[in-house]
């Protein structure tokens, strides 16, 4: 039996699709809570919110790997949203993986969700400048914005996939 490639292991299991695509996290600040960010060269001070963040990953291992890093809580400060994910106010719901359409799939999602949700202006977008924002906010609960992002990202033929976030060392 010849060895799987790592980059064809969640090919085997019918994501392949998925895995090298873009992805949408879902993260919360919760009520009297304030987290700091900077974006742009400025400092964000971002409320009590449901927030979603979308980014893309087209390493070997893409979508898995990326989520992963940002569900950890200790890593090197790299984007924009590492400032949420390392905070330990910030509630790491889980992500929705996203199928490739074969565009900017970053792009059409930011589209999509800037429709129905506010824009964090300028946030994880520095590489995209037609883009106004990959964060976006959702003021009602958790069990409101989770489905009504799945139904945008479904009626815009993205297929999405939720991924509960669960880590043992987060208990």
């Amino acid at each position: 039996m010849r060895p799987v490639e790592r980059s064809q292991r969640c090919s085997l299991i019918g994501l392949g699709e998925y895995v090298k695509s873009c992805y949408v996290l879902a993260l919360e600040i919760p009520e009297g809570m304030v987290v700091e960010a900077v974006a742009g060269g400025r400092r964000l001070r971002l409320g009590p919110a449901v927030y979603f963040y979308i980014g893309s990953a087209r390493g070997p291992c893409g979508v898995p790997c990326r989520v992963a890093r940002h569900l950890a809580a200790v890593k090197a400060v790299r984007w924009h949203v590492d400032a949420l994910t390392t905070n330990p106010v910030v509630v790491k719901h889980g992500f929705f993986m996203v199928r490739d359409t074969g565009g900017d799939c970053e792009a059409a999602v930011s589209r999509l969700l800037r429709g129905v949700l506010e824009p964090v202006k300028g946030f994880g977008c520095s590489d995209k400048p037609g883009d106004v924002s990959h964060l976006y906010a959702c003021s009602g609960g958790v069990s409101e914005c989770l489905p009504l992002v799945y139904s945008l990202l479904e009626d815009g033929g993205f297929n999405p996939i939720w991924v509960q976030a669960w880590m043992p060392w987060d208990a």
